[in-house]
Formats: structure tokens, C-alpha cells, sequence
């Protein structure tokens, strides 16, 4: 089962799908297209017709991924899942070893070694590498489609200069893993990726596994002034993601409060206006047709 966003990216899919079907043909596996024409649609296909096939295969940006994945899930599947990224920045597949190129791509979802992917569950959506709400949330959900055509991981740069200039603190109250506490914050991540918004961060890859149960969370404390905002800035260009304003530890469960709203994002994709968010990994839940160079499963 081939899902096929036509919009995703610079548009690339329509012109390379002959080549992909033929790619999987000479694999051993014979294709059904599904061409999307909107959000939702790849979730809608895989419960509809899902249970019907070996593979489910999805070509398009890290939403289309995250809407097959979400379809497999409600619909109670354990079908392989595979990733042809097409899309501007494709953290998931950096993070994965997935080839930008689409013909190699296409040959790895083929042939590639399947295996046991954590997935997680934000209220009643599902995510796999990144929900966040705050700076990099808003970075990655306000960067026009057009611009980011245009510009790739650029105009993620471009943006999040913009939006640092005019950080606005976030409240909440947390329960992670029976911890509770409150924090002012100008970002929340719960992360299973080694890269974020093409590369605007990347995270230690001898902590981010993608098959121990667990999602690190990055929480960014809010800067009381502009000395805590330099410091803070120099932590994060450092990479020192345990000192003074910046967390990075591992969590299986959690819930966030606030009295305000909280735009998330979820794989790229945004879900604003939520002040209560019920976030839970499942171990294990997707079978992953995965890399060998995949060092998150190493």
C-alpha cells in the first residue's frame, strides 16, 4: 500500500511515482497508489483498506508520515511501515537514515530490516519523533509551506530569528513519570529524533533511542532577563542540555496543565489551542522498516 502526497516538499512525488512502483515491482511487491488530496486522507486509507496489505508504505513530508502512522494505530494494525521522505525538512528520516533520494528511499522501504518503532499518544492524536509546544513548536508551525519549498531548513533559520526576538513565556504544571512541579517555559519538547526542524537543534545520540519505552523531554526554562537569556543561548549552543536553564531527561508518561492555551505541535504538524494534554509512549507499537546505519536502534 503506497500513500503518495502530490503536495508535499518541492512537489517531487507525481514525476518520480512511476519509478517507485517500478522499483518495488522489481522487489517482489505489487503496489496499490492512494494519491491524498487532503489532511486526513492517509489515515482514512490505511483503516479503510490497511488490514489488506504487507506493507504500508508513506512518500510525502513528515505529516503524511505521521497521518499513516495514526491509521495504523487506530485501526489495531501491526503492518510493516515504511518512509519515502519527500517533504522540506524530514527530521523523522535524518534521524532514521532514511535517503533523501527517492529512488533509494523507495529501495530501503522495500528491502529494508524491519523493526519495533515506540510510538506515543497526545490525548487522542499519536505522534512519533516530536510534540512541543513554545519556540521551536512555533517555529516549525508558522514557516509558510511556499517558503519552506523555497528556502528548506533556511527558512525554519529565518523564522526562529523572528520568533526569538519576541519569545513569550509559557506556564504550566507538569506530572512526569509521578514527579510533579510548575515552570515557566519558552519551550516543551517531548522528542524521540536526533533533529529538530531540519537541524535547528540536534539532540546526543547516545541518549535518543527509538526503542526503549521512553521520549526524552527538552524543557527550556524561561530567561528572567537578558543575562538568564544569554546564558540560556549559550547552554543551547553548547549543546549543554542539563545546565542551569535547559533539562533533557527521559520520561515514559506525563500530563501538562495550563491556564492558557498551549499550541502544540505534533510531527510538524499543528494542534493549538490545548490546555490539558494526556502524553503516554507505546513501546514498541510500529514495525519499522528500518536502516542499518539507524543509530537510534543501534
Amino acid at each position: 500500500m503506497l500513500i503518495a502526497n502530490p503536495v508535499s516538499g518541492k512537489k517531487a512525488v507525481t514525476s518520480v511515482l512511476s519509478e517507485v512502483c517500478r522499483i518495488f515491482l522489481t522487489r517482489g511487491w505489487i503496489p496499490s497508489v492512494f494519491i491524498t488530496g487532503g489532511r486526513g486522507d492517509a489515515t482514512g486509507f490505511v483503516k479503510k483498506y490497511g488490514k489488506d496489505y504487507g506493507r504500508i508504505v508513506a512518500m510525502g513530508g513528515d505529516g503524511t508520515m505521521n497521518e499513516t502512522v495514526t491509521g495504523i494505530i487506530e485501526a489495531g494494525l501491526d503492518t510493516d511501515f515504511a518512509f519515502i521522505p519527500s517533504g522540506t525538512t524530514n527530521d523523522f528520516a535524518t534521524t532514521h537514515h532514511i535517503p533523501g533520494d527517492i529512488a533509494e528511499a523507495a529501495k530501503l522501504a522495500a528491502t529494508g530490516k524491519v523493526r519495533k518503532l515506540d510510538a506515543c499518544r497526545f490525548n487522542e492524536r499519536y505522534f512519533m519523533f516530536h510534540c512541543g509546544c513554545g519556540f521551536f513548536a512555533s517555529v516549525v508551525n508558522e514557516t509558510y509551506q511556499e517558503m519552506k519549498n523555497t528556502l528548506g531548513y533556511l527558512a525554519y533559520i529565518l523564522d526562529g530569528v523572528a520568533n526569538a526576538l519576541s519569545l513569550a513565556p509559557k506556564h504550566a504544571r507538569f506530572v512526569i513519570d509521578g514527579r510533579e512541579f510548575e515552570q515557566d517555559f519558552i519551550y516543551l519538547g517531548l522528542l524521540s529524533t536526533l533533529s529538530l526542524g531540519g537541524n535547528i537543534t540536534t539532540l546526543p545520540s547516545d541518549m535518543v533511542r527509538a526503542d526503549d519505552g521512553k521520549f526524552e523531554v527538552f524543557l527550556a526554562n524561561a530567561p528572567k532577563d537578558i543575562i538568564e537569556l544569554g546564558e540560556e543561548l549559550s547552554e543551547f549552543s553548547g549543546k549543554n542540555f542539563n545546565g542551569d536553564h535547559i533539562s533533557l531527561f527521559s520520561m515514559k508518561k506525563c500530563t501538562v496543565d495550563s491556564d492558557s492555551d498551549l499550541d502544540w505541535s505534533l510531527d510538524g504538524e499543528p494542534y493549538p489551542g490545548n490546555r490539558h494534554a494526556e502524553i503516554e509512549v507505546l513501546g514498541k507499537r510500529i514495525s519499522f522498516v528500518s536502516s542499518d546505519e539507524d543509530e537510534t536502534l543501534a
